[in-house]
């Protein structure tokens, strides 16, 4: 499989594609927009800041779904 590294900028988290899984969505959409037909799912590591920003923009570009941690998401 081959893993896209998306190199965080400023106060960004890195993010990864991994066939048809975004990890992690700090980075503003722009950054995924050649990806959006790719993108099925965004997986969040855990809930800082830097890692899900811009989860929402993302998962509506993409029309992907969101998964994180029960105890992340609270």
């Amino acid at each position: 499989m081959h893993i896209e590294f998306i190199e965080g900028k400023g106060y960004y988290s890195n993010s990864y594609i991994c066939g048809n899984i975004l990890v992690d969505a700090g980075l503003p959409p722009e950054f995924f927009a050649k990806y959006k037909a790719d993108i099925e799912t965004i997986v969040i590591t855990h809930a800082h800041y830097d890692h899900i920003e811009h989860v929402k923009e993302i998962s509506e570009l993409c029309d992907a779904e969101i998964c994180i941690h029960e105890l992340d998401a609270a």
